[in-house]
Order: C-alpha cells, then structure tokens, then sequence
C-alpha cells in the first residue's frame, strides 16, 4: 500500500473510532457535516429542486402528474462499482406509471467483496455505488471499532465481522411516504434505498430500530455509521426523524440546490 494510501486509511479509521468512542458517550448522539459538498450533475433538462405539488383534489383519478425528478449522473458509475468490488447485473429497463422507472436498474447481490445484500434489489448504479463507499469506509471501520471494545472475561476471540445488509426497500414507485398526494419518492426512480438490519457472521443482527440501552455498543454502532451516511447520500433519515422512519435507514441521493443534503 502506498504511504499516501494508508496515511488516508489510518486518518479514517481514527476518525470514524473517535466518533464511536463520543456516540457510545452521548447516546448515539450525531450532527451533519457542515462541510461544502459539490453541486451534482443533473440529468438533461432538470435543474435544482423540483417545486412542490399544490392543492390536489381528494380523488386520485384527478390527481396530476407528478414531477419529475431530477439524477444524479455519474457516467462512470459502473466501472468505479466494479472496482469496488460488488457483484451485480444490469435488468431490463423499468418503465413505471407517473414518472416512476429506472433506465438501467442493477440488481445487487454483494454490495462489496463478502458482503451481502438481501432481498437482492432493483436501484441505480449511484445509489449502490454510495452504499458500497459507505460500507466499505465508515460502516466497516466502526465494525473495527466495536471489536475494539475490551470484551467481557471469556469473550475475547468473539470479533464481529460484518456479512450482510438487510434491504427493507430499493424501487418502489410511489410518492413519498406513500402518501397520495405530493412528491415522488426516490425509491420511485432507484435513488433510495432503506437499510434496516446489519448482520454478521457468527449470526448476530444489530437492527437499526433495535430497543438498544443508551451508551450501548449496539446503539453506538448505529448512531456513527448513520452519521457518516450523510458524507455519501443526500438524505438521511432514521429512527426519531419524523415517525416514517423508525424501524430503518433511509439513504437516498436527491438532487437539491446547492448541494444540500438533509439528514436528521
């Protein structure tokens, strides 16, 4: 490995390891980054937010069509997926009703070399590209972390290693929050995905809405891996947010102003 390289990998180890230390401390306590992120490439003809929807009439015969949103593109996506290393295949177009599809949806079975993700899924290159930079920098170094942790007397060759990820949601073409009325959801394009369990190989599972102890290792590993999600996705939501989210992670890559990414 190159100096530069393992200077790069040693920073980010101490950095997610530090966090883990001050959620375990606080609760599972985190904060988005304030760092400027770069405006993302749209696709033709969209630019910046999409407007709300306004008042809409009670019968969904009558409801308009929604708008529609706007991509992030990367046209390299899959060669730089590729070299991470998940195992996927591209699927037919989807085609969905009201401006729900996905152009050239991928169906992930590993999402980085040894790490499954199940049910296997329909999604857009970008968004499992995120998924798998997320899993293979913060989410694995806080896996580090946790072994870390002085084991109780007996339990010291018990390290966990992490072996799947359990996809509660990918494409699903709806509005959001399966609401009738309002925006698109980014599950109706293949931006999002929901992630609600992590499970390892000796058999353990920690779920994202888990009735974890506060200061727990559990509610700390979840706490710093959801707060890192927001260096990767637009959108993070989870248990806490706003009701809809309590049982799992929303990660999406939603084209804002600016940038902007919202997480709480």
């Amino acid at each position: 490995m190159k100096e530069k390289d393992l200077v790069s990998s040693t920073g980010l180890r101490l950095l997610v390891q530090t966090a883990f230390v001050a959620a375990i401390s606080i609760g599972g306590a985190w904060a988005q980054p304030a760092e400027e992120v770069p405006v993302p490439m749209l696709s033709p003809g969209m630019e910046g937010e999409v407007p709300s929807d306004p008042d809409l009439p009670d019968d969904p015969a009558l409801l308009p069509e929604p708008e529609p949103l706007a991509l992030f593109v990367d046209p390299q996506c899959e060669v730089k997926l590729k070299e991470a290393g998940a195992i996927f295949a591209p699927g037919d177009p989807v085609e969905g009703e009201r401006g729900c599809g996905i152009e050239r949806p991928l169906d992930v079975s590993e999402i980085v070399p040894g790490i499954t993700l199940r049910p296997r899924t329909q999604m857009r290159c970008e968004t499992a590209l995120a998924l798998a930079n997320w899993i293979k920098g913060p989410v694995l170094s806080s896996v580090e972390a946790m072994n870390s942790v002085p084991s109780e007397p007996g339990e010291e060759d018990k390290a966990l290693r992490l072996t799947g990820l359990t996809n509660a949601a990918s494409y699903d073409c709806r509005r959001r929050n399966n609401r009738p009325t309002g925006k698109l959801s980014e599950h109706s394009v293949g931006s999002a995905i929901d992630v609600s369990a992590f499970s390892f190989e000796n058999g353990s599972l920690i779920s994202v809405g888990g009735d974890y102890r506060d200061g727990s290792v559990e509610r700390a590993f979840i706490g710093a891996v959801r707060g890192a999600a927001c260096l990767y996705f637009t959108t993070v939501l989870g248990p806490g947010s706003d009701g809809h989210h309590e049982d799992h992670l929303h990660l999406d890559m939603a084209v804002r102003r600016g940038g902007y990414r919202y997480c709480r």
